[in-house]
């Protein structure tokens, strides 16, 4: 293994893995369940700052407000989790969640042509609310297979920094399905988990230039929640990401080059 290789491992699966490790270790000593949550986004926090190194306010990029999104999700949500918000008041976050990211990371191409760029924002609110929802149901593997599958996407038709991040997500989230297999993560952890997956998907489209294709076909894994059987629902959701790993990596070995 070379030492590239070896510093992108380190960076994406070894550091994540062990400060999700740590956080779940002290939610278990604590019974404090809002530690599985905690566990994703300090994992992922943790890789973020060392791939992508840059803590600054306002930001000068968009994946720079990944950490505020994180924290912001977090934060809003676990009171969610603590005190209990009526359906419907959360149904009202999770769209102001989803519009107000998404019209940040949009921001500098609103601020060139807004006009031009009204139909993404439009349909990036949709996909990040409905994406939330799905997530939110909290059944099933869909989650870290979309994760992974964008990871895949992200690295091989768009960015490698972008790839390395949804790795890193797809890191904590498989430590968190393979720890707590019938916990769901709640609602705190289903939105920051939305939040950085939503995050990554609008970025890597927005200014990375990932393929729409294999993006959107992620999002088919969720057909799995619609099963109880956990044979059927993993390979229902396994299956969509395994076509659209195949097509993110069949345009890559397509073309003869780029990056974010």
């Amino acid at each position: 293994m070379g030492p590239l290789l070896l510093s992108m491992v380190r960076e994406t699966v070894l550091w994540p893995s062990l400060a999700a490790l740590a956080m779940m270790a002290a939610g278990a000593l604590l019974q404090n369940r809002l530690f599985n949550a905690l566990a994703i986004g300090t994992g992922f926090l943790v890789g973020y700052a060392l791939i992508y190194g840059k803590f600054s306010f306002p930001p000068t990029e968009a994946q720079g407000w990944l950490p505020v999104f994180v924290a912001s999700a977090f934060i809003v949500f676990a009171i969610d989790d603590l005190k209990g918000f009526p359906f419907g008041s959360r149904l009202a976050l999770q769209g102001l969640f989803s519009t107000a990211g998404a019209m940040l990371l949009l921001l500098p191409l609103l601020k060139t042509d807004f006009p031009a760029n009204l139909a993404e924002l439009v349909a990036s609110i949709l996909l990040w609310f409905g994406l939330w929802i799905l997530v939110d149901m909290r059944q099933g593997p869909a989650l870290f297979f979309v994760s992974v599958g964008n990871a895949a996407v992200c690295a091989t038709t768009g960015s490698t920094m972008l790839g390395q991040l949804g790795g890193v997500l797809a890191t904590v989230l498989g430590i968190h399905l393979a720890l707590n297999l019938k916990r769901p993560p709640g609602h705190a952890g289903s939105a920051v988990a939305t939040t950085i997956l939503a995050s990554l998907m609008l970025i890597g489209h927005a200014y990375a230039g990932t393929s729409t294709l294999p993006t959107l076909l992620l999002l088919a894994a969720f057909a799995g929640l619609a099963f109880k059987r956990p044979v059927f629902a993993w390979s229902f959701s396994l299956l969509p990401v395994a076509i659209s790993i195949a097509l993110a990596v069949k345009h890559y070995l397509s073309q003869d080059g780029g990056g974010y």
